[in-house]
């Protein structure tokens, strides 16, 4: 029975392919519509000033980095929980430390988001600049917490022995 029922649990792990299939069709849309934006810009080039090519190229890093998130979350979710052939370069990858990369990559879109504002201030209204600033404190605040548990988790099972062979069943099995 106990085989059966860890059988159950740990299978459930495949629920969330689905997920993770919806994030790939989400990046398949969001890169038509980063072509489309490219396509677009390349068709009002000789009407564009340099500020609205800047404020594109913003929004095209923008863009880039939050596909970027998406992929990382697609694959280090998967490595993480539901793989168990951990490739040698994806065996460090602990659901923690995917954790501390998706915090550190959501501050990098928000810094960007905040770039636009700053470089487009004067169709800005400081409200809405103060609210991204506190938006990004909390973010910030978030990414290095979730830094430090991760950081501690991963301080003790050093001292614990065996931690490493503990470390991989562990990964394994979530």
């Amino acid at each position: 029975m106990k085989k059966q029922i860890e059988g159950v649990l740990f299978g459930s792990k495949w629920l969330i392919t689905p997920f993770l299939f919806g994030l790939i069709i989400i990046q398949i849309l969001y890169c038509a519509v980063y072509l489309k934006e490219i396509w677009h810009l390349a068709l009002h080039f000789n009407s564009t000033t340099e500020s609205a090519v800047m404020l594109a190229a913003v929004g095209f890093v923008d863009m880039t980095m939050i596909a970027c998130l998406i992929y990382m979350i697609i694959s280090g979710s998967y490595n993480s929980f539901i793989s168990k052939d951990h490739h040698e370069e994806n065996a460090r990858i602990s659901s923690g430390l995917l954790k501390v990369k998706m915090a550190t990559s959501i501050i990098g879109v928000s810094s960007i988001h905040m770039l636009q504002s700053f470089v487009n201030i004067n169709n800005v209204s400081w409200d809405v600049v103060n609210k991204q600033l506190a938006i990004h404190a909390g973010f910030i605040i978030g990414a290095l917490a979730v830094s430090v548990i991760d950081y501690l988790h991963e301080a003790q099972h050093k001292d614990e022995p065996h931690s490493e062979s503990t470390d991989k069943t562990t990964n394994k099995d979530h």
